[in-house]
């Protein structure tokens, strides 16, 4: 049981490993930083221009260059505005009361620093449960949502939810191997492309970062978050039109391990029902991380739900 549990756990942390602050990295595009009221230094970047904003909130782990083949292309006909979320990327790093409401409340500052007064929300797995979590907290804000293979759709027990957070302690995150590493990421797409590789390196890579123990603490306090700031029973309160997108081999949702019986396209549609103006859409032969995966579609189908 621990075994399998494990793996599934590890497979979730793949996302948890791309460049940090003390990396030597390259932002796609020029980072700039905001202070914001409740404490944190967001690094964000902002491109493009137009009468919508979309709002670009990432994963577990992750940090704002997993979006930049949506940025290329969706730049050319919207305002783009993607941030690393505190305890990520180059946004600083202390100890945090790390939460979906903290997370939230951090890009609604960040959109009030940058005059945002209403924007589109586009959150990847953990960043659309904080998208969500936003939109119940401030719907005056969210003009519209968009959820790409998104947490918070399915439901744990207690154990479960203990269990959990047991395999993700920050010991845990720290200990993988390259190779593990590699596989771990690497299940994360239907068929990883070439483009995505530098999540791999930059994953290996991180260990010896000034600041890992401090982003492994932060991805640790994450999946707390996510477990302790559920938003399944409030799905019904969204208000914002909704777009939600799978991949259909997402190897991630639904946990396998504790939901069996569940397939992607079921999740989906356990969304679908419960927000009341939400459209699902599945892509073949994409994973988990279907927007860096299929970028043409999913560029297509947010162009599409915008018009």
């Amino acid at each position: 049981m621990k075994k399998s549990l494990l793996t599934g756990v590890m497979l979730l942390l793949g996302l948890a490993g791309l460049a940090q602050e003390k990396m030597p990295f390259t932002y796609p595009y020029p980072v700039q930083k905001a202070k914001l009221p409740s404490g944190p230094e967001v690094a964000y970047v902002e491109v493009g221009q137009g009468p919508i904003t979309l709002v670009f909130i990432h994963g577990l782990g992750s940090y704002l260059a997993a979006w930049q083949p949506n940025l290329d292309s969706l730049q050319k006909d919207f305002r783009c505005l993607a941030l690393d979320l505190p305890g990520y990327g180059q946004s600083s790093k202390q100890n945090y009361p790390y939460s979906m409401a903290f997370f939230a409340q951090a890009v609604r500052e960040l959109m009030e620093a940058k005059s945002i007064s209403k924007a589109v929300l586009v959150g990847h797995s953990m960043g659309g449960q904080i998208a969500l979590t936003l939109a119940l907290q401030a719907p005056e804000k969210v003009e519209k949502i968009i959820l790409l293979a998104p947490a918070g759709l399915e439901t744990f027990t207690e154990a479960q939810a203990q269990l959990m957070q047991n395999f993700t302690s920050p010991e845990q995150i720290e200990g993988s191997s390259d190779a593990k590493i590699q596989e771990n990421l690497e299940k994360n797409f239907f068929e990883m492309p070439d483009a995505a590789q530098f999540m791999i390196k930059d994953r290996q890579a991180q260990r010896y970062a000034a600041d890992f123990k401090a982003y492994t603490r932060a991805v640790s306090a994450s999946v707390k978050a996510m477990l302790e700031g559920p938003v399944f029973d409030k799905l019904s309160q969204i208000q914002a039109p909704t777009l939600l997108i799978f991949g259909q081999e997402d190897a991630l949702i639904p946990n396998k391990f504790f939901n069996p019986q569940l397939s992607t396209e079921k999740v989906g549609r356990v969304g679908q029902e419960k927000i009341p103006n939400a459209r699902l859409e599945m892509i073949p032969q994409a994973g988990h991380f279907v927007n860096f995966e299929k970028a043409t579609a999913v560029n297509a189908l947010i162009r599409g739900f915008l018009r």
